[in-house]
């Protein structure tokens, strides 16, 4: 029987950075073979490579990991999860499309704000989210309703806020303004029941006050950072509503999306 390969020399063997193949482990699709109980170092068997691989290859098509665990536990086909993928970046290109022929709209109209976009740290508090419908009208009284009622539950689990609350808007097959998907997050101090891992490390933000007629204005700003930065992004973008913290101010709000050196991707 050929020997255990340390977690290093199984980075080296498949390709996939040391934080690629722990990410890999937290969502259940490629666990070590051992794990030391006294060091914790981790040990991988020869035939993990396989595995390693097929990973490897439908996250080159920026497949999702809850995606991907279905086809390695035998839920769903690799075929009819390349469908339901493809179907999904479809939609996603549609609704990305009518964004910016909104956006190519309000350009003929004012010219589009100087917004400056930073980095920084952010460290991954634990998240309690909450999913629901709304429309452009309601959308305002949602998220203040949404806020309030996550801090009633942080605080029924024994937390409280760790930042600003933010939200972002699953695809859902095109953008409809008066029915549309927020899942609104907020960072807590503990992680309790129903909590979830938050996003941590480096962040390309950007930042806009007042009411929110320019915010897409800002996403457009943030993407067209990332196209010509050395940095890739690494997840969805956001928004991060500053003002909800403060009742009384004016809005300030913070478009941001986590991002990777480029020379450092998975």
């Amino acid at each position: 029987m050929r020997p255990l390969i340390s977690i290093g020399r199984f980075s080296e063997l498949t390709g996939l950075s040391i934080r690629a193949l722990r990410l890999y482990e937290e969502h259940g699709l490629l666990a070590p073979a051992i794990v030391d109980a006294r060091t914790g170092y981790r040990f991988y068997r020869w035939h993990q490579r396989a595995v390693a691989e097929r990973i490897h290859r439908l996250r080159e098509l920026d497949m999702p990991l809850e995606l991907i665990a279905r086809c390695l536990h035998g839920e769903l086909g690799v075929g009819a999860a390349l469908e339901q993928h493809g179907a999904a970046l479809q939609a996603e290109l549609q609704q990305r499309a009518q964004t910016l022929q909104r956006v190519r709209e309000a350009q003929t109209s004012r010219a589009l704000p100087d917004f400056e976009v930073r980095i920084r740290r952010q460290r991954a508090w634990p998240l309690l989210s909450l999913r629901y419908q709304t429309s452009l009208s309601r959308c305002e009284a949602d998220r203040h309703e949404g806020y309030r009622s996550l801090r009633q539950r942080a605080a029924r689990l024994g937390t409280r806020a760790a930042g600003p609350p933010h939200a972002h808007h699953p695809p859902q097959g095109g953008f409809d303004p008066d029915d549309y998907a927020v899942v609104l997050s907020l960072p807590v101090r503990l992680a309790v029941p129903g909590s979830e891992p938050g996003v941590g490390g480096l962040i390309a933000f950007t930042r806009l006050s007042g009411d929110l007629t320019t915010l897409l204005h800002a996403y457009q700003a943030l993407g067209d950072w990332l196209a010509r930065s050395a940095y890739r992004r690494g997840g969805p973008s956001a928004e991060r509503y500053l003002c909800l913290l403060r009742p009384g101010t004016s809005p300030h709000t913070e478009v941001w999306a986590p991002v990777h050196p480029v020379k450092e991707g998975l």
